[in-house]
């Protein structure tokens, strides 16, 4: 016990040192790791509610460049921008037969004004793709799916 004692403040006596100017440590961490996989799914769409072709905007984008600099990436950019918060103020998931108007004004060179106009909808009656209806239709509008991947779908 004596001993033990005399360890604990001779150890207590020691000098600090100055902080190293750099230091790097490592460690092997093991997270938990949770795979899964997504089962095919089909949803309907719900344009029953649409009624007539709908205007959103104009949405405001500054150019930060002239006119002649101006990239179709750039654009395509503002268009997906303006689709997004078209979608966003109407509370849909799609736009179908979406429609873009781009126009920079004589007055106000720097700003970039998009418009969109459509029919919103919503995504509704998700179900697990395993009618052989449904699975011959999604076959027909991508080919490229491939025989593989319906006979995977129909054997679940």
């Amino acid at each position: 016990m004596g001993l033990s004692l005399g360890f604990a403040q001779r150890r207590g006596a020691t000098t600090q040192t100055e902080p190293p100017l750099f230091e790097q440590s490592q460690a092997r961490i093991m997270e938990p790791e949770i795979k899964f996989y997504i089962r095919p799914v089909i949803a309907e769409v719900d344009y029953n509610s649409i009624g007539s072709r709908q205007e959103f905007g104009p949405y405001e984008f500054h150019m930060s460049r002239p006119l002649e600099q101006l990239t179709q990436e750039q654009l395509n950019e503002w268009k997906t921008t303006a689709l997004y918060r078209a979608l966003k103020e109407s509370n849909s998931d799609i736009l179908l037969g979406g429609i873009f108007n781009a126009q920079i004004e004589q007055k106000d060179k720097e700003t970039m004004k998009i418009s969109v106009s459509g029919f919103p909808a919503k995504f509704v009656n998700f179900k697990p793709l395993t009618d052989p209806q449904d699975i011959q239709m999604v076959h027909l509008l991508y080919p490229y799916m491939g025989d593989k991947g319906a006979e995977a779908v129909e054997k679940k």
